[in-house]
């Protein structure tokens, strides 16, 4: 027993040994390479990592943004000089700007921007910090700036101006360079003023989309897929002056400075939407007034994203933009059939592209005013539709159909209200250089007037041919045979008295071309 005994740890050593070294033979190099050393540079319009083009830069845009040195672009363009986004201004202040670069080979690259608007009614300072985040394996963009208005007050058009606007890789819409068929996120998840986690479906529901406003040092993440999590968080009192708006359409994202009435002194309430953008009072830059923001843009790690999620709840409908959803139907260009209704928090991907939706307009006549108020109860989608009705009994290839019944002489519609092929915002078969035919079925009972048909403003009109009296399903077909200008509204129209339905709409390109 006692040889045995002390033969016995020889053996084990040597076990040991042997397995050891077959383990690290079995190690793949990549988990044994040293961690990341970055090497920034910016020259010739090109941000690079040693080997690695981190992005470009030029004309107040960087483009095709990595936020990882092992990750993929994740956005197509990213704007670090503000915008006043709307007529008279239309520019950006970086024209004529100058740049001054500290840290060129190092681990910390500092770009210091001035700019002078070229009728000098505003100028900027932006300062763009990049660095490498070792923990996330991200970059991190940290962005301070500061316009100042010139010698002379200037107004601000609809009383907002953009600070940034990312648009990203694998969302809907050309811009996106994803393609209309494509999206990799499926929403956005932020740290709310109260300290609660929120999120926002992608969907094309843009009264969940505005005024998202973020607590201080709060963020604001994109979840979703694995490619990359971009994240932006906002720094100092920054929460306090800027919120977030999602575009409905491709989902590009806008960092909003909401400037108050009283001028640069002014705070805005984050926990009181709309307060400033629904004012009628124009706002007025003071001349010589400063504007100031900080924010930082790099990629969260999917293990907090998860616990965030853990804790989120869905953002709610403001009570001025509130709807009656019930009242939604989902549009899907390939064949709407009607068998499914809008849905404020879910997720359509029918492929990988969201509906917009159909929206009824119980009484065209009286859409004007409704629309002049914006806080009427009754709006068309209201719960008291007497006309336009979703009938769950009658279908041409189910049991489902949108219907408008009318007793007296008028106009009744299931509209798309807000598609563009111009963007082709949400069409995987539809680009903005098509030529486009819209086709439906139609049943009619006891139809006087004009009749139920298609029509389609792009911004011209076109209409189908028209069905009246009483009919069984009938195809009809309304051509857009030259390129549509800019947006394009589709109605299923009832105009005159009695009943129609309409099944089976699809959009498609023109197979045969007529200019």
């Amino acid at each position: 027993m006692t040889s045995f005994g002390r033969t016995k740890p020889k053996l084990i050593l040597t076990v040991c040994f042997l397995t050891t070294g077959v383990l690290i033979h079995d190690i793949p190099a990549l988990a044994l390479s040293p961690p990341h050393q970055p090497t920034f540079s910016f020259r010739e319009g090109v941000i690079s990592d040693g080997d690695i083009q981190v992005c470009t830069y030029g004309n107040g845009y960087a483009r095709d943004v990595r936020l990882s040195p092992h990750g993929k672009q994740l956005m197509t363009q990213f704007p670090w000089a503000w915008r006043f986004n709307k007529k008279p201004y239309n520019v950006m202040s970086n024209v004529d700007e100058k740049c001054d670069v500290q840290g060129q080979g190092t681990d910390r690259l500092v770009l210091h921007f001035t700019s002078t608007e070229p009728e000098k009614r505003f100028a900027e300072e932006r300062t763009v910090t990049l660095t490498y985040d070792a923990a996330l394996d991200s970059y991190a963009f940290e962005i301070e700036t500061c316009i100042t208005v010139g010698d002379e007050p200037i107004p601000v058009p609809l009383n907002e101006i953009d600070v940034t606007d990312p648009l990203f890789y694998g969302l809907p819409g050309p811009a996106c360079k994803g393609g209309p068929d494509m999206k990799w996120y499926n929403g956005c998840i932020y740290e709310t003023p109260s300290g609660e986690i929120e999120y926002v479906p992608f969907n094309r529901l843009q009264s969940l989309k505005q005024e998202l406003y973020v607590k201080k040092n709060g963020r604001f993440i994109m979840h979703g897929a694995p490619e990359g999590r971009p994240t932006i968080q906002m720094l100092g009192d920054t929460y306090q002056d800027c919120c977030f708006d999602i575009c409905h359409a491709m989902y590009d994202l806008h960092l909003v400075h909401r400037v108050a009435e009283e001028g640069a002194g002014a705070k805005i309430d984050p926990n009181t939407p709309f307060q400033v953008k629904r004012t009628a009072k124009e706002k007025v830059l003071p001349a010589g007034s400063k504007y100031k923001t900080h924010y930082r843009v790099y990629q969260e790690s999917q293990a907090e994203i998860d616990e965030m999620l853990a804790r989120a709840k869905p953002r709610q409908p403001v009570d001025f933009e509130r709807r009656d959803w019930s009242n939604m139907m989902a549009f899907f260009p390939e064949k709407t059939t009607f068998d499914t209704k809008l849905d404020l928090y879910s997720d359509f991907r029918r492929g990988e592209v969201d509906p917009w939706w159909w929206e009824p307009i119980d009484d065209e006549s009286k859409l004007p005013e409704l629309r002049s108020n914006l806080v009427d109860a009754h709006r068309p989608w209201s719960g008291d539709l007497k006309h336009c009705l979703w009938d769950q009994t009658v279908g041409h290839t189910d049991s489902y159909s949108v219907s408008m019944k009318r007793d007296e002489m008028g106009a009744s519609v299931w509209a798309v209200q807000d598609f563009s092929t111009s963007g082709g915002w949400n069409f995987p078969n539809i680009s903005h250089l098509k030529q486009l035919t819209i086709t439906a079925y139609v049943k009619t009972k006891e139809v006087g007037g004009k009749g139920a048909f298609i029509v389609a403003y792009c911004p011209n009109g076109y209409e189908s041919e028209k069905i009246t009296g009483t009919q069984q399903w009938t195809k009809v077909t309304c051509v857009i045979p030259k390129q549509p200008d800019g947006r394009c509204v589709i109605q299923l129209r009832l105009e005159g008295t009695g009943q129609a339905w309409f099944d089976d709409v699809v959009v498609e390109e023109m197979k045969d071309r007529t200019e």
